[in-house]
């Protein structure tokens, strides 16, 4: 059985930061899965690296398809996880990990009940100062901050809650890497 690592949490969390610095960790062979979405890139994103950006047209092929394990509409665009991705990166034998809005969280646990969700959160304040940092627009600012709340009331279904406070971003990782070894560990024992 192939471990696989959901990071989950509010806008602004650190979901992206956290997993970036888990896949230079070469010792826990975690695989990134990439989910696909219509929302455009960022600046500094890669279309494969970060997410397989298409179209609204694709996506809903693709959806109508019953391609995805798990897809919605998160402010205004679309989000999925591919079954063809999945497939590949479980043939590879190795630990799986990827970012999840708390949705997608929710479906994929229940599709895979044997994977773990790590809810990451931090402070309010934080969480906004974040988002504004990387330059969210107006309107769509507005949008993540009402949906904090409702996110953060599934943090008590998470499996592991890690609080990724400012300046601990070392500190959080290596918790999350812990967790990560933890459970590798007992599956190939």
């Amino acid at each position: 059985m192939t471990p696989i690592f959901i990071l989950t949490g509010p806008s602004g969390a650190g979901k992206s930061s956290v997993l970036d610095r888990l896949l230079k960790r070469k010792a826990l062979r975690l695989k990134r899965f990439v989910t696909t979405t219509t929302r455009p890139l960022r600046p500094g994103e890669k279309s494969g690296r970060d997410y397989w950006f298409t179209d609204d047209k694709t996506f809903l092929v693709e959806k109508r398809r019953g391609s995805f394990y798990e897809s919605a509409k998160v402010y205004g665009r679309w989000y999925g996880s591919h079954k063809r991705e999945m497939r590949r990166l479980k043939a590879l034998g190795r630990p799986i990990i990827l970012i999840l809005n708390v949705a997608g969280a929710k479906t994929l646990k229940r599709l895979e009940p044997k994977s773990t969700i790590i809810f990451l959160d931090a402070a309010r304040g934080e969480l906004v100062r974040r988002l504004q940092a990387r330059g969210t627009a107006m309107n769509d600012l507005k949008r993540r901050i009402a949906t904090i709340t409702k996110e953060e009331q599934f943090r008590k279904k998470a499996d592991v809650l890690i609080m990724n406070e400012s300046g601990d971003l070392s500190r959080t990782v290596s918790r999350v890497a812990e967790i990560i070894r933890a459970k590798t560990v007992k599956k190939r024992l």
